[in-house]
């Protein structure tokens, strides 16, 4: 998603993203593959990223993330991320 983003955003551009939170430390999902379901698996996946991961990936490709205040009303924290040239 960072990828395209980076690569098809415009200079400017924003987009929100809600994310997982670990709870305890190593619950980060490191993998590189899909988790949850699709046309081979049928169970439901869940995985948590750190915000510093999160942040990381995010400047390894020209963008920037802030974290928004937690939404009471969707019970989710929403990222922005945005395209900074």
């Amino acid at each position: 998603m960072l990828d395209q983003f980076a690569l098809h955003g415009k200079p400017g551009a924003r987009f929100l993203a809600s994310y997982l939170k670990p709870y305890w430390p190593g619950q980060d999902y490191k993998g590189t593959g899909w988790v949850g379901r699709d046309h081979r698996q049928k169970d439901l996946g869940v995985v948590f990223h750190s915000l510093a991961r999160i942040r990381e990936a995010a400047a390894r490709r020209g963008l920037t993330v802030t974290e928004l205040p937690f939404d009471v009303y969707t019970r989710q924290i929403w990222l922005v991320i945005t395209r900074a040239d």
